[in-house]
């Protein structure tokens, strides 16, 4: 093979095999001593009843632990498997005529949020000189009417604007079956084999021209490469709470990224989204199966993206991890209540990940990642046992009310003469290093590149760890009731994810969703205090937050006290004080096309019916759909008593009707206005105050 013709070496090397078995000697190494300091600091309290339970639950969550802290340690001191940041793919003729599609697929979202993103990336992407080779599509599965009004509205707008009819495009599913995964399955069905790759986007999700276009040449160096996976960063936070997500992405991501790649080597995870996916690979095996028995625990795959670089991997190609891509971005939740939402529907899907950690033909390291999302939250009620049973063990001794006398244990046979409360802090300290390590380690490396310098970013690497440990508790009792309550039968909606911090959170929906958490941290706290004082302190950083978690909600969520916390540079992102290009426009996008959206009292709904534009836009957009035939009494009803008396789902089957749609719309236009509904009256004359037009008589100084 002469040198022409030799296929290009991959950018993204896979590591050496090696390379992924030393972390897991060094998991083991780091795992096996933790459960020997903690069950030989047991041995000399001797071992009885309740006792050998907690070493076996405190085994189990120091394998998780430990497995967290040498992702963050190796991430540290060992090089990436792949280039080093800063590094680009070559492009190659090849590469800059893959034709590549970007898909924003949404739920009843911010329409405003997800265009102004998608046109961000867009003029991005146009400075690249490779506009030509992407396509933008907008899947919609809005149940919203209002919402889906506004998304038809501002895609015209949008594409007239960027002069880019014929490149982004707007697509609506009647039935949003299969929900996420169901969206992307439409789409490969009705135009995959025209792309090479898809490049996924969330709602909120934004990614600069050039990640886009080095992604796309990265894939075109590897063949077998089938997904691509960036690491997205946090950004736009509002709150304390979001803001310390913020900064934990920032400061320890990189390392963690890094120590995950490391072990994973092509075996890596896809999480939904800011990734390229090669498309033929994924239409011929990444179809996904339906669970046995019904969901929850069942049925449709909930969390389909790790099963989908599973089946991927499964068929011989590659899922890597690419965590020097700079210029991709999201957005997180905004205050507890969000993050549990969002963690509820996760919950779920990751315990229906449990089929697949005994399926046939998944290979080894993609069951690890399936054991690491169902441990990411039963683990939290392995903790909740965990202390239940310390709480046990104490009561069940104070009442014995016999004298503790500690017996030698394995480090006195080693000649090392300790006290049991000196092993009892060794223990303690081992698994703070455990928790901690980490951070002061990206901590030190922040400090080293200057980002903030080590000063500042040290009092935001101790302001975050403790708000972190404030959140824990609160967050360990959810997830362990979500992990209880979801194998009874208990399953969550498919809702969308709230993306901004509002007003914060009120007192009445912290009290509502809370005050057995506070209840249950007070009583704890007296039972502690009841049977052993010294116990009580060493529980307190457990009950303290549980106690206090109603405040504790309302002002971690909290926008005010959030821009108090960046006007002090607590936990500040050097993209705060100087934005990215694309951040920049996302933020003015943003507001811009909220402006251009907003009609004053009018929804998008309602302009579907009134507004002759946006009326003749609906037909159109829904002209190849199949009519759905809306009963008569409906539109009557829509007629004489307005659009307010309908349900969302009555409104929809209107606007899924032409022939209704065109009647009322010709009704409100041409009948007299006795034989309308005063709520139409209204928003007719909003709408000629709006347009400075005059239909029969309805005009600025009209009176309803």
């Amino acid at each position: 093979m002469n040198a022409e013709n030799k296929p290009p070496e991959p950018w993204i090397k896979d590591g050496k095999t090696g390379t992924g078995w030393a972390f897991f000697a060094l998991w083991f190494f780091v795992w096996i001593v933790g459960v020997l300091l903690f069950s030989d600091f047991l041995w000399r309290t001797q071992i009885y009843g309740l006792k050998h339970a907690m070493i076996v639950v405190q085994a189990i969550l120091f394998a998780q632990v430990s497995f967290g802290f040498c992702q963050g340690v190796v991430g540290y001191f060992l090089k990436p498997n792949f280039k080093q940041k800063g590094s680009v793919p070559p492009s190659t003729e090849e590469s800059r005529s893959a034709p590549t599609a970007l898909l924003f697929p949404v739920y009843n979202e911010e329409p405003a949020r997800v265009l102004a993103g998608l046109e961000a990336t867009y003029r991005s992407l146009e400075k690249t000189g490779r506009l030509d080779q992407f396509d933008f599509f907008i899947l919609s599965d809005t149940r919203d009417p209002d919402k889906w009004v506004e998304e038809e509205m501002g895609w015209l707008t949008l594409s007239r604007r960027l002069g880019a009819l014929n490149r982004i495009h707007y697509r609506r599913r009647r039935e949003n079956t299969g929900k996420k995964a169901g969206n992307i399955r439409d789409f490969l069905e009705r135009w995959g084999q025209r792309y090479r790759y898809m490049i996924i986007f969330d709602a909120d999700s934004v990614m600069e021209g050039p990640t886009l276009t080095n992604m796309v040449d990265a894939m075109e160096t590897d063949p077998q490469l089938g997904i691509l996976q960036t690491v997205p960063r946090l950004w736009r936070a509002q709150t304390l709470f979001g803001r310390a997500l913020q900064f934990a992405n920032r400061v320890y991501g990189e390392h963690f990224s890094r120590g995950l790649a490391t072990w994973q080597g092509n075996h890596g995870n896809y999480w939904g989204h800011n990734a390229i996916i090669r498309v033929n690979a994924f239409m011929e095996h990444c179809d996904l199966p339906d669970l046995p028995y019904k969901e929850p625990v069942g049925g449709s795959i909930l969390s389909h993206d790790f099963v989908e670089a599973a089946l991927m991997r499964r068929a011989g190609y590659k899922v890597m991890l690419y965590p020097g891509a700079e210029g991709s971005w999201e957005e997180g939740p905004e205050n507890i209540f969000d993050s549990l939402q969002r963690d509820r529907r996760w919950c779920q899907g990751n315990l229906q990940h449990i089929w697949f950690l005994f399926a046939k033909g998944i290979p080894g390291r993609n069951r690890i990642h399936f054991l690491n999302g169902i441990l990411s939250y039963a683990g939290s009620l392995l903790w909740l046992i965990f202390l239940v049973l310390c709480t046990l063990v104490v009561v069940q001794f104070s009442r014995t009310g016999l004298s503790f006398v500690p017996i030698d244990g394995m480090l006195m046979s080693l000649g090392l003469d300790i006290s049991l409360a000196t092993q009892g802090l060794i223990v303690l300290l081992y698994t703070a290093m455990l928790l901690l390590g980490p951070k002061f380690l990206a901590w030190f490396d922040a400090g080293c590149r200057g980002d903030s310098g080590p000063l500042r970013t040290g009092v935001n690497v101790l302001a975050e760890s403790f708000l972190s440990a404030l959140i824990a508790p609160v967050m360990m009792f959810f997830h362990s009731v979500f992990v209880i309550v979801i194998p009874l039968g208990s399953k969550t909606g498919w809702n969308a994810q709230a993306r901004d911090a509002g007003d914060g959170v009120a007192f009445s929906t912290a009290f509502r969703n809370l005050w057995h958490v506070t209840l249950i941290g007070i009583l704890w706290a007296a039972v502690a205090w009841r049977f052993n004082s010294d116990f009580f302190w060493w529980l307190s950083p457990i009950f303290i937050p549980l106690a206090l978690s109603i405040p504790l909600a309302m002002l971690l969520g909290s926008p005010s006290v959030g821009r108090k916390s960046s006007g002090a540079k607590i936990l500040t992102m050097p993209e705060e004080e100087s934005p990215t290009e694309v951040l920049d426009n996302l933020r003015q996008g943003t507001a811009n096309m909220r402006d251009g959206l907003s009609k004053g009292p009018l929804s998008g709904a309602s302009l579907a019916f009134l507004d002759p534009y946006v009326h003749a836009l609906h037909v159109r957009l829904n002209a190849s759909e199949e009519p759905e035939e809306t009963s008569d009494q409906i539109a009557d009803k829509m007629l004489s008593e307005g659009i307010s008396s309908l349900s969302p789902k009555e409104i929809e089957s209107c606007l899924n009707d032409p022939k209704a749609l065109q009647r009322i719309h010709r009704e409100l236009w041409f009948s007299s206005r006795e034989n309308l509904a005063p709520e139409w009256r209204a928003k007719l004359l909003q709408y000629s105050q709006l347009h400075e037009i005059n239909r029969l008589g309805f005009n600025k100084r009209s009176e309803v």
